[in-house]
């Protein structure tokens, strides 16, 4: 399967003209691939547990904004990763329908303080700078204080589903983060490694895409879906500084 995708993603990459970014272009699509994968694979199991995906929508949305900056443990191969996820979302959304609103929102809030206090986890593989770190815990406590008013907004009377879902990502990723303890382009970026005919808009947007992703695996603590693999020496230069 490896194989395969570095195939396709070779013939891409020259078909665009754009072989002279094919570090950037190979890593960033094997993030994308490796995320889009992870995450269908969990929506069909979910869907098979319980007939809907809808809960686990919600909890994709939600858990995939916080958990890049909270950090947390990550898998050792791509197949568990997988198994991990599918099995996180299955879980998640049983805990949304199941567990007693009252009993889910203390925990939640118990995991909030831990998010707020110790946030972000930086796994031993990883590499931030102390200013990358720093915009990792300012992002995740606004992040989590969103969260928060976004459940106040809602009756008192009885806990929306939403609501139930939101209680269980902040348990979740306070709970990843356990098991590990002992954006658009940057303006200057985009002249530097955009310079490309512009009659070749379609591969230009393609790149600067790309070079989204790039940037995100370096500066945030985690990537959301896939396995982390390590980020190669080449794209950690291009991107850390920016």
């Amino acid at each position: 399967m490896k194989k395969v995708s570095n195939w396709l993603i070779a013939k891409l990459i020259k078909s665009m003209g754009l072989l002279h970014y094919y570090s950037i272009i190979n890593y960033a699509l094997g993030i994308l691939i490796g995320n889009t994968g992870t995450l269908l694979a969990s929506l069909l199991a979910v869907w098979i547990c319980f007939g809907s995906v809808k809960n686990a929508i919600l909890f994709a949305i939600a858990f995939s904004i916080l958990r890049p900056f909270t950090g947390g443990i990550h898998m050792d191969t791509q197949f568990k990763c997988v198994l991990t996820t599918i099995y996180i979302f299955v879980i998640s959304v049983w805990l949304a329908k199941s567990m007693f609103p009252n009993i889910l929102m203390s925990i939640a809030l118990i995991s909030s303080i831990g998010i707020w206090i110790f946030s972000p986890v930086i796994g031993q593989d990883k590499i931030l700078t102390i200013e990358q770190e720093q915009k990792n815990r300012w992002i995740t406590h606004r992040i989590v204080v969103f969260y928060w008013i976004t459940i106040g907004c809602f009756g008192n009377a009885e806990i929306s589903r939403i609501i139930q879902v939101v209680f269980v990502i902040i348990f979740i990723l306070q709970l990843l983060k356990i098991f590990l303890s002992k954006n658009f382009i940057d303006h200057r970026c985009s002249f530097e490694f955009l310079k490309i005919s512009k009659t070749l808009r379609i591969s230009t947007m393609f790149l600067a895409v790309c070079m989204v992703i790039c940037k995100n695996a370096v500066h945030r603590v985690s990537a959301q879906w896939c396995y982390q693999d390590d980020i190669p020496d080449d794209i950690q230069r291009k991107f850390d500084n920016m």
